[in-house]
């Protein structure tokens, strides 16, 4: 069973993640939103994305730990690869994507949220960040130069070096998030921003956030492979592998 649903509403595909109440990021979750995004981009009818989730609990808790724990270095390194990659692809999806955030973000799940253009968050008890440091390990590079252009380096500095979840206000201060709604609002804000920017020609369009995006994607991909090691070396590093049984719990 696929971990992700997608299904149009007009001009707008509709994504979501739909793995139980969590939507830990496993092989299979990067797979499946792979070839979702693949579909998306290549419907000529989808002129727009909503990547949301089925759970109004998570819109991720980040990376699958229990799945991922078992890997061995080499099958670990070659996710990490592939949710590098499946990231790449979301942010330079030529087509605008909106993501509606009906709960909470964090690590894996906030990287996911950074990758589209625009953030609808929920009101209420909810929290985003990238708290990877608290585990032991870097922010994945993609990640990482992502969050700079979005909101600077100072701003970036915080989120990644401190590794604290902040608010859903907290975040519309520092430009993490677009707009901040009250829960049975998210989707339908959402979805109407992504009707609306699918109204925009589409070349003209894709043309425009190229010249965003392409330049942090150079910078990526000319800098990837040694932060991958990096990643994967600090993942199974002594301090990291006690920090990952910890968080165990949390699952």
């Amino acid at each position: 069973m696929s971990e992700v649903w997608v299904h149009k509403e007009g001009t707008v595909a509709i994504v979501r993640l739909a793995k139980g109440v969590t939507n830990a990021i496993g092989m299979q979750m990067v797979n499946d939103l792979r070839a979702a995004v693949k579909e998306v981009r290549d419907d000529p009818e989808a002129r727009a994305m909503l990547l949301t989730s089925e759970s109004d609990r998570f819109f991720s808790i980040g990376l699958d730990i229990p799945e991922l724990i078992e890997y061995d270095k080499d099958r670990f390194a070659q996710f990490i690869d592939l949710f590098d990659q499946l990231c790449i692809e979301l942010y330079s999806m030529p087509k605008p994507t909106v993501v509606g955030l009906r709960g909470h973000a964090t690590a894996g799940g906030a990287i996911l949220a950074l990758t589209g253009d625009h953030r609808v968050m929920t009101t209420g008890r909810v929290a985003m960040g990238l708290n990877e440091v608290r585990l032991g390990v870097t922010v994945p590079y993609p990640a990482d130069q992502m969050l700079r252009d979005l909101v600077g380096s100072r701003i970036a500095r915080d989120v990644t070096e401190v590794g604290d979840l902040y608010d859903p206000q907290e975040l519309l201060a520092m430009g993490l998030v677009d707009e901040v709604v009250p829960p049975d609002q998210v989707l339908f804000i959402a979805r109407e921003l992504a009707t609306s920017l699918a109204a925009s020609p589409t070349e003209a369009y894709a043309a425009i956030k190229a010249n965003r995006t392409d330049p942090v994607v150079a910078t990526i991909e000319a800098n990837l492979a040694p932060k991958q090691a990096e990643f994967v070396d600090l993942w199974y590093s002594e301090q990291a592998q006690a920090q990952l049984e910890e968080a165990l719990l949390k699952f």
